[in-house]
């Protein structure tokens, strides 16, 4: 779980709910390290979650419908995107607002 507020990291926690932000914020460069540096919707109806291969990020992961945002530039320090690949996320961001 990734929990942004004003557009900086707040806390990154496990599935089972392990405050894991420290760990994560000692890689990045401090300037970076709680910043967003992407953030990106994931249109390819063909990447099924189910089916990709996560030990490593691709194009085809990041492109999976749903949401991913990045933190780090990859120069600096290191580049790791968070994603929620999921058809809901997907369509509640193209649903028609009354």
């Amino acid at each position: 779980e990734l929990t942004i507020g004003h557009s900086r990291v707040v806390a990154i926690r496990t599935r089972s709910g392990n405050d894991v932000s420290d760990i994560f914020m000692r890689e990045m460069d401090a300037l970076l390290a709680n910043n967003l540096i992407e953030l990106a919707l994931g249109t390819n109806a063909g990447a099924v979650p189910s089916s990709l291969d996560w030990r490593y990020n691709s194009p085809v992961n990041e492109s999976a419908l749903g949401f991913h945002v990045g933190l780090g530039d990859g120069s600096r320090c290191a580049h790791v995107d968070f994603m929620c690949p999921s058809q809901d996320s997907y369509d509640s961001f193209f649903k028609v607002r009354e």
